[in-house]
Formats: structure tokens, C-alpha cells, sequence
């Protein structure tokens, strides 16, 4: 999406400028973008209403640009507004049930974690502004208060697709996430250094340069100690304990059979993992969910060579091994402790459930 939300815009803002049909084409990157994340249509939005606030609009809306780009938009999407409707838009039904806040707390808090989040983002950048390019305060009053058309442009182009999800969220009571503001961001140095008071020599350019070269080596040297401290800790997703659990499932299921695994059950960064690592490069039936898994069907999960994996503390997961072992009695259940290992250190162990379903020879 970062790429993709820097070419759109890009390409728009010279489309505006320029009433070219080229740049028009290019600008529906919008498009493809909200194939990767429907978070994307913010940035669309953004962009019309950033037009319309312009005194420039009568000339780019009565030009071929506005609408070479919707045109190409709308043929790059097509497909995928056909398959939502086909399906009945599985990815909002998704949202809808992962997504929406439990209460007006609970909004608050996402709310919190999102503006906070976002400043933090920033907050190097706009810090290396401050120490580096030292803008004086009638330039902070001119970013903020942007008088010509094209630098108000940029900077609704800029704060636009941060406050209308907001507002959106607000009203379909829907959490929300800073790390999706990451691509917001590109626009962030054009903003600090919109101001014509602000002067960037080539002394502190090569300053502001040797100081991201610094973070990055210092990220690359810390890297081994934040290493460590997460093998003692803990990941998202248990992703920490992938490796040996792969080894105990390979383990538990050339015990049962000389037969290829076909399908790994079980949460869904813990099953995607495991299965992109194990040699016989199982299916998955991430999450129990025909909906992530649409390639496993009834007839798959009774038939063919099934292993399913949980930690022992999630109950959800634990309550869809039960409901297998109903449809298949054959199934064997362990328990192990996996111990997540690290260049000969160990880190804390957890329990972790096991079902082994061979392939049914059988009707």
C-alpha cells in the first residue's frame, strides 16, 4: 500500500495540475491499491474532496483527466465488485465481526491507540525537522495555514485520509488501527518543508541523510538484543514457537502415517506459518473458517490427512479440535510443550494441542 498511495497520489496531483490524460491513467493506482486493503478508499475520498476544495476544480473537472480516471478505476475493480456481490461481501462481513467495537470504551481506547499511534509514527521525522532544519515559528503558523492553492492541497491531501476515518469509525462503530496509517505518511517531509521560509541547505540535508543512516545501523546492531527480549516475551500470533512446533507435528504425523499431510488446522498466523515451514506443504483451514479457507470443503476435512494444532489456552480453538475428533474418532490427540529456541537460547515454553487425522482409505 505505501508504494501504491505515493504513486496515486503522485499522479493525481499532477493530473490536476496538468489536465493530462497520462497522468489521469496512472492515477487510478488507487485502485489496485484498495485491493490490498479496502482502507484504501480513504485515500480516494481524500483525493475528490481535496479537488473540489480547490479553486482550480471548474478546469480539471470540465478536462478528460477526472474521468480517465474513474474510467480506468472502475475497470481495474470491476471483478472484485462483481465476486463481493457474487459472495455477499465476505471481507465487510469479516470487518463486521472482527473489527467492531464492544462498547463506547472500547472505541475510546482503539481511538487512543490510533491518534497516539500515528504521532508516534511520526514523531522521528518531525523530531529531525525541529533539532535539524530548526523552521522558525512564522513557518509552523505557514504549514498549518497554508495560503496557495497547491500546498493547501497537499496538505488536505495529507491530513484527509487521517481524520475521515474517524469519522467513519464513529459512525459504524468499527475500532481502528494507527499501523494502517503508515502509507498516510508519505506525504509527512512534503508538509514540514512546505513553507517557503523553511531553507534546507546541503549541510543539513547531508545531516538529516547520516542521521537515518545512524537509526538504521543502531536498529541493525540492537536487532540480536530485541532478539532476545522477544524469545523471553513473546509474539503476536505465537509465531515464536513455529519452528519446534513443526517439528512435533512432522514428528506426531510420521508416527501415524507414511502419508502426505494435506490440510493443517488451527489459528490463522499460527496455521499459515506452520504450513508455509512443514516439507509437505499442507492446505490450511485457517481459523476453522471456510470463509480464509474456502479450499477445504466438508467432504475435505473428513477424507483427507488432517492435523490440527492449538495452544491449550485458547478455548475457541480447543472447542473446533473437539467438534474434528466428533466427525473423526480415529484421531489422536497429544499434548506437548514446544520451547521456542534461538541461537542456543531458550525462551519461555507453552502447551500446545496436537490432533493427528490420517487420510481415510475408505468411503
Amino acid at each position: 500500500m505505501i508504494p501504491l498511495w505515493a504513486l496515486t497520489t503522485w499522479a493525481f496531483v499532477q493530473s490536476f495540475e496538468r489536465r493530462h490524460v497520462g497522468y489521469a491513467a496512472l492515477a487510478d493506482a488507487g485502485a489496485p491499491a484498495m485491493l490490498t486493503k479496502y482502507w484504501s478508499a480513504f485515500l480516494v475520498l481524500s483525493l475528490v474532496i481535496a479537488a473540489l476544495c480547490d479553486r482550480r476544480r471548474g478546469g480539471y473537472f470540465r478536462s478528460a483527466a477526472p474521468w480517465v480516471t474513474v474510467l480506468a478505476g472502475a475497470v481495474l475493480i470491476a471483478p472484485h465488485v462483481v465476486w463481493l456481490f457474487q459472495e455477499d461481501f465476505p471481507p465487510l462481513r469479516w470487518v463486521a465481526t472482527r473489527r467492531t467495537s464492544a462498547d463506547l470504551f472500547d472505541w475510546l481506547r482503539s481511538l487512543s491507540e490510533y491518534s497516539f499511534g500515528t504521532l508516534g509514527y511520526s514523531a522521528v521525522a518531525v523530531l529531525t525537522c525541529i533539532v535539524l532544519v530548526q523552521p522558525p515559528p512564522a513557518a509552523w503558523r505557514d504549514v498549518l495555514f497554508l495560503c496557495d492553492a497547491a500546498r493547501r492541497m497537499a496538505l488536505l491531501i495529507f491530513w484527509l485520509p487521517l481524520l475521515v476515518p474517524v469519522a467513519v469509525a464513529a459512525i459504524t462503530r468499527t475500532n481502528l488501527l494507527s499501523l494502517w496509517n503508515t502509507e498516510s505518511l508519505a506525504l509527512l517531509p512534503v508538509v514540514l518543508l512546505s513553507s517557503p521560509l523553511i531553507t534546507v541547505t546541503r549541510t543539513v540535508a547531508a545531516r538529516i541523510s547520516g542521521f537515518a543512516i545512524v537509526v538504521s545501523v543502531a536498529a541493525l546492531i540492537a536487532s540480536p538484543i530485541v532478539a532476545a527480549t522477544k524469545l523471553n516475551a513473546g509474539v503476536e500470533n505465537d509465531a515464536s514457537y513455529v519452528l519446534a512446533a513443526v517439528v512435533a507435528i512432522d514428528r506426531e504425523w510420521k508416527t501415524a502415517t507414511d502419508r502426505p499431510l494435506e490440510i493443517l488446522a488451527g489459528p490463522f498466523g499460527l496455521a499459515n506459518s506452520i504450513a508455509f515451514t512443514l516439507k509437505d506443504r499442507p492446505s490450511t483451514f485457517a481459523d476453522f473458517s471456510p470463509y480464509v479457507s474456502p479450499w477445504v470443503d466438508a467432504q475435505a476435512l473428513l477424507r483427507k490427512g488432517l492435523a490440527v494444532i492449538c495452544p491449550s489456552r485458547d478455548t475457541a480453538c480447543m472447542r473446533n479440535v473437539d467438534a474434528l475428533r466428533k466427525k473423526r474418532p480415529e484421531a489422536r490427540r497429544v499434548e506437548v510443550e514446544l520451547t521456542p529456541r534461538w541461537l542456543g537460547f531458550a525462551g519461555t515454553h507453552d502447551r500446545f494441542v496436537i490432533a493427528i487425522m490420517p487420510p481415510r482409505k475408505g468411503p
